[in-house]
């Protein structure tokens, strides 16, 4: 029991040091978000693409914000299924107050077996007009900035010698803090795990070679580039949709680009029930990149949970003092909280820094050995009130 104990104490203290390096790591790579940055390249006109269902709260806003931030050659393409979607009497306010701005709805229709986001998306790309395509889903709380920055290096690439080996361009994705209405537990959860677990380590892996995967809350690519991969009619039975993206440029040899600017999301509005399955849809997702991808995740995002197991091994060895745990846990507990400081000051820029580390830890050490357990072994997720069957990359099965 002494061996164990040490080992995985030395393994928790090693992999904390590992987060916070990759935490001041990025801060060197990475400007938070709102910093403000000029364009070097003309950015020639964007069709930017989102993906409808329903009308969560805020989403008139968010919208509002899309369009303030696109120039007014630039196309806004609203994709939902059928007119009766609550989304639809938002979007056509919209366009009916903007008589003058390029806003084109799309009814895609039913979706069958088919994955609703992608059965959208592929619908409204058909009636995209211009080169450049973005594509955001309806929970980021865009800046301009964003847009310039992706616009930017695309619309690069495109210019130069290198257009053939463009992909996509993407942002990482964070939680900011609502400014109109009281945090929730649920919403607090899902900010967690987002902003200190998935986001940090995926912008690692991508800064560190052409990632083989993108980020779809927001990116943006050519139509040479789409045409290269054969369009997105291909990924309406994918639910892992991200990953397949990101797989089929790299297949074609195109290499995807993390973006410096990270962009913000619009916290859940979600009871700690509903933050735990939000975060459980992830994970299984994550499990159907492959059983091994989940473990290294559990093992890498959270150390304190391997230092609750090694503290727990001192109930059954006599030789160990509770205080030699305690110490253990007092080290990990400051490793961690400095990588949330880090991250939320130099990366993310969020206010007010540490705004989401007491749910951290207790998502970290309590919570994410059960819900890591649980995906290993689920095989379906629930997606915007459907149900989908998975089956390897994310596919679901016919």
């Amino acid at each position: 029991m002494v061996v164990a104990f040490w080992f995985l104490a030395v393994a928790a203290l090693v992999l904390a040091l590992l987060q916070l390096a990759i935490a001041l790591g990025l801060g060197t790579r990475l400007t938070p978000a709102g910093s403000k940055t000029q364009p070097c390249v003309p950015i020639p006109a964007i069709s930017a693409l989102v993906p409808l269902k329903g009308a969560p709260a805020g989403l008139a806003e968010r919208l509002l914000r899309l369009l303030t931030g696109l120039r007014d050659d630039d196309q806004l393409v609203l994709a939902l299924e059928t007119e009766d979607d609550p989304g639809h009497a938002v979007v056509a306010k919209l366009r009916d107050d903007n008589p003058a701005r390029n806003i084109t709805i799309v009814l895609s229709g039913p979706p069958g077996e088919r994955m609703g986001k992608q059965h959208n998306l592929s619908a409204a790309l058909a009636r995209a007009k211009h080169d450049l395509v973005m594509f955001m889903d309806d929970d980021v709380l865009i800046e301009r900035a964003n847009i310039e920055e992706a616009a930017e290096v695309v619309a690069g690439a495109l210019k130069s010698e290198t257009a053939g080996n463009l992909g996509a361009a993407f942002a990482l994705p964070f939680y900011g803090v609502s400014e109109s209405s009281r945090p929730q537990l649920g919403g607090d959860l899902v900010a967690a795990y987002t902003n200190h677990g998935f986001a940090p380590n995926m912008a690692s892996l991508a800064l560190r070679s052409p990632p083989g995967f993108i980020i779809g809350g927001f990116w943006m690519t050519s139509r040479a580039a789409l045409d290269a991969i054969g369009g997105l009619e291909r990924f309406t039975t994918t639910v892992g949709d991200d990953a397949a993206i990101g797989r089929a440029f790299t297949d074609a040899s195109r290499r995807n680009v993390l973006l410096r600017t990270p962009v913000r999301l619009e916290p859940e509005r979600l009871d700690l029930g509903g933050g735990a399955a939000h975060v459980l849809k992830w994970l299984t997702l994550l499990r159907a990149e492959g059983l091994g991808v989940l473990l290294i995740c559990y093992l890498t995002w959270n150390p304190l949970a391997t230092g609750i197991l090694a503290a727990l091994l001192t109930l059954a060895a006599p030789d160990l003092s509770s205080g030699t745990a305690l110490s253990v846990l007092v080290a990990l507990l400051a490793l961690r909280s400095l990588a949330v400081i880090a991250l939320d000051a130099r990366v993310l820029g969020l206010r007010p820094v540490g705004r989401y580390l007491l749910m951290q830890v207790a998502y970290e050490a309590l919570l994410a050995p059960w819900l890591f357990l649980v995906a290993a072994f689920r095989r379906e997720v629930t997606w915007r009130g459907r149900k989908y069957r998975l089956g390897p990359d994310g596919i679901v099965p016919s």
